[in-house]
């Protein structure tokens, strides 16, 4: 089937946080996995966030060309298929090795359609083809004829038989088939305390689910060779507007607690060096050798068009048993960068090659010295949040930069970290605001956006210190370090979204002695880069001006 005649293709993301995945994603997705797996009529694959079915469908048609040719095969189910027959080939692939759990009632509906042709799965097609045709204004529009000729030209698929799910073991579940949502259970929620059912409630993470086929499957009573799904990326926390908390890694870590031979995830990429409750995420992912391969993409919308997830979008293939370097392929929109390399390299995942190399020489030179993780402030550095009230005298305080320089009360800050009586380099917490494709240059901290504070003066949440000195030529220099390319460049490679703090420095040296103005050719020659990395440093990072 081409792509462009494709329905799921159509699609656009569902809210806010949860994006449907193409077709052709989905293919490589499933790529992934050994081609000896489609001719094992034992499999058992689950979705479980599956939202238009589009990994289910993909499987079906692997498992229905793979298992051609393995002939007769008693299933779990206690029936023998001839798997050589077209009919018992598709009824055992239905009922026996493809499952999925949705994420609302609607995707549900939309995976049963798109796999089964029925929203219902104990309903036929023609019956419910037919009766949304007559319900249609086509149906009183037209005449007998017009009628007669759709009817008899749109021939019904008639693959899906609902007796399928009519046994012993779909008692009570008639109508879901294998994808499964607990449409009663949430809306008693939503009538009881006002749940938000789309917005919060995933059953396949959630303890509080009590449908019993999701329980089996979360209990590991039912067992599974494949898990694959493109999982919700985040949830209101109760905050502003825009805050949110990623949950994307939930459904990882319940993928892999149900030890499947074989998990492959959609997930955004902020997990490679941050994100809100991702820190020991991460240190699991890169502890983990038996990742295969994970295959990123720096700007989203090169697979999820018109979708815009800061910091990029990546899939993974984890074979339970396996180990060894994990094949890591980074795309940018133009190239692909293709390596064998161990995660736990460094603290975080570096997407580029040339920038691994990069790294490594600088380590290797700065060996026993401190990075800037350790000197750069963390957030709240005098302890007031960025909402705070500018006062007419007081303290004199750095504020958003729409305030500058204003005052606060003694008594409204603390100097836990003895910064006050030094001079003071601010950084805002924000200095890439605006850009969330990180596959083009970048342009961040510049003379607009970066204040030396002096003695006696404090600032807000909306700066961090990025170093404190005793003098003010001191700070002078060392904002200059921070303004050459080789500086930004190196911090950029601990950062993934548009918000830098102090662990995105790990790979920024400290440079001990602030006496001069620091120029990228004097940092090149001292850290012994190549042509080609000189070259590849000045194209991902711009001027300061």
């Amino acid at each position: 089937m081409k792509e462009t005649r494709d329905i799921l293709t159509l699609f656009e993301a569902l809210n806010s946080h949860e994006v449907f995945t193409p077709p052709r994603l989905a293919r490589q997705m499933l790529s992934l996995l050994p081609e000896s797996i489609w001719r094992e009529p034992g499999l058992k694959l689950l979705d479980p966030c599956t939202k238009t079915g589009v990994f289910l469908r993909e499987s079906f048609y692997l498992l229905y060309e793979g298992l051609s040719e393995v002939g007769v095969y008693e299933a779990e189910d206690g029936e023998v298929y001839d798997l050589s027959d077209h009919q018992q080939r598709i009824d055992h692939i239905l009922k026996n090795m493809l499952f999925g759990i949705a994420t609302s009632e609607l995707t549900g509906y939309m995976a049963r359609r798109t796999l089964y042709g029925v929203m219902e799965a104990n309903v036929r097609k023609e019956d419910a083809a037919f009766d949304s045709f007559i319900k249609s204004d086509s149906f009183s529009r037209w005449s007998e004829k017009e009628k007669y000729h759709f009817l008899t030209r749109n021939h019904f698929n008639d693959y899906f038989k609902p007796e399928l799910f009519q046994g012993p073991f779909h008692k009570g579940f008639e109508a879901e088939g294998n994808i499964f949502y607990p449409v009663k259970e949430v809306a008693e929620r939503v009538e009881s305390d006002g749940f938000i059912a789309e917005d919060m409630y995933f059953p396949f993470i959630d303890d509080r689910t009590q449908h019993g086929k999701i329980l089996e499957i979360k209990e590991g009573r039912m067992k599974f060779d494949v898990i694959i799904g493109n999982p919700p990326y985040q949830v209101s926390d109760g905050g502003n507007s825009r805050s949110s908390v990623p949950i994307y890694h939930h459904f990882v870590e319940q993928g892999r607690s149900l030890k499947p031979s074989h998990l492959v995830m959609i997930t955004p990429s902020r997990w490679f060096v941050g994100g809100k409750g991702l820190d020991k995420f991460r240190e699991n992912m890169i502890a983990d050798d038996q990742i295969r391969t994970i295959v990123d993409f720096r700007n989203a919308s090169a697979v999820f068009p018109g979708v815009d997830v800061a910091g990029g979008i990546s899939y993974f293939h984890w074979a339970k048993g396996t180990s060894g370097a994990t094949n890591f392929i980074s795309e940018d929109g133009k190239t692909q960068d293709r390596s064998l390399r161990a995660l736990d390299e460094f603290p975080v995942i570096i997407r580029s090659n040339k920038a691994s190399s990069i790294i490594r020489k600088v380590q290797s030179l700065k060996e026993g010295h401190l990075f800037l993780d350790a000197i750069v402030s963390p957030r709240k550095p005098f302890g007031m949040p960025t909402n705070y009230i500018p006062r007419n005298s007081g303290t004199p305080c750095w504020f958003i930069q729409k305030h500058g320089l204003k005052y606060c009360r003694s008594e409204d800050f603390t100097d836990r970290l003895d910064l006050i009586n030094k001079w003071k380099v601010l950084l805002p917490i924000a200095p890439i605001a605006g850009q969330t494709n990180f596959t083009k240059p970048i342009r961040f901290y510049q003379s607009s956006n970066v204040r030396i504070a002096r003695p006696g003066e404090v600032c807000t949440e909306s700066w961090i210190v990025g170093r404190s000195l005793e003098s003010e030529s001191e700070a002078e220099s060392f904002k200059s370090f921070l303004f050459t390319k080789t500086a930004r460049f190196l911090l950029l490679q601990g950062v993934i979204s548009q918000h830098v703090t102090r662990s995105n420095f790990c790979f920024v040296p400290d440079m001990v002695n602030y006496d001069h103005l620091f120029t990228d050719s004097e940092l090149y020659h001292h850290f012994g880069f190549s042509k080609d990395e000189v070259s590849y440093i000045e194209s991902k990072v711009l001027d300061t001006e």
